[in-house]
């Protein structure tokens, strides 16, 4: 994942930056998206496992 830094770095780059440049603003936006996306996808299955639970200990008939 990115550090604060890295984001940083990367929200800076100019639209004109170097070849290399335009590789590491895009690889870091890239893994910033993943981990937004995996951090997501964790609270969704918690909220899931959540409602399961309640619904073993409670079950609606």
């Amino acid at each position: 994942m990115c550090s604060k830094a890295q984001q940083k770095v990367c929200s800076l780059l100019p639209t004109g930056a170097p070849a290399w440049s335009d590789r590491v603003a895009i690889r870091c936006a890239c893994e910033y998206l993943a981990s937004l996306i995996y951090e997501t996808l964790r609270e969704r299955r918690t909220e899931l496992f959540k409602t399961e639970v309640r619904r073993d200990l409670y079950p609606v008939n």
